[in-house]
């Protein structure tokens, strides 16, 4: 299946958006309160989005998007420097988001290594990743040669388990 990874744009705010609350709800239910995930509003948080991307190259952020040749845009990644929860890492994989709808084609894979390269080709390596604890796709970052450093607890609604992965450098992530 034909695939494109592309830097993201304002344009694509509302879809990034759609993706985003709509995956939370799939992927956080049983995990997140209840009450966070009706919150979520895609219409609300465009904006934002839109803020974001416009601000991508201050910032320091790059996210991409992953389009799907049916669905349009299925999934994204947004990654840069590391926020300096970790000792030595430089820098973080933010977000790594796949519609539903879209999961299983590889777009994860793809979005990740797109986003590992960019951080790759700024030097931004120790690289980390935050996962919540109770979150199935923790394996995926083991499977793609992450490892677990540490935990902290974070506050979505209620408190919640966020462990932290680590890639020394680009080569441990397959």
């Amino acid at each position: 299946m034909s695939r494109l990874i592309r830097r993201a744009q304002v344009e694509d705010a509302a879809a990034i958006a759609r993706v985003r609350v709509e995956t939370w709800r799939a992927a956080y239910r049983g995990i997140v309160p209840d009450a966070t995930l009706h919150a979520l509003d895609a219409e609300r948080t465009r904006a934002n989005w839109e803020r974001t991307l416009a601000d991508q190259e201050a910032t320091g952020l790059a996210l991409y998007v992953v389009e799907d040749p049916e669905a349009g845009v299925a999934g994204y990644v947004g990654v840069g420097p590391e926020r300096g929860q970790i000792a030595g890492a430089r820098g973080e994989v933010f977000m790594l988001y796949v519609h539903p709808a879209a999961q299983g084609r590889g777009y994860g894979r793809d979005l990740l290594m797109k986003g590992l390269d960019d951080l790759d080709r700024h030097g931004l390596f120790p690289a980390v990743v935050w996962v919540l604890h109770d979150n199935p796709a923790r394996a995926f970052y083991e499977r793609m040669g992450a490892r677990y450093v540490t935990n902290q607890v974070i506050e979505l609604g209620a408190p919640l388990v966020e462990d932290a992965y680590r890639w020394d450098d680009r080569g441990m992530a397959r």
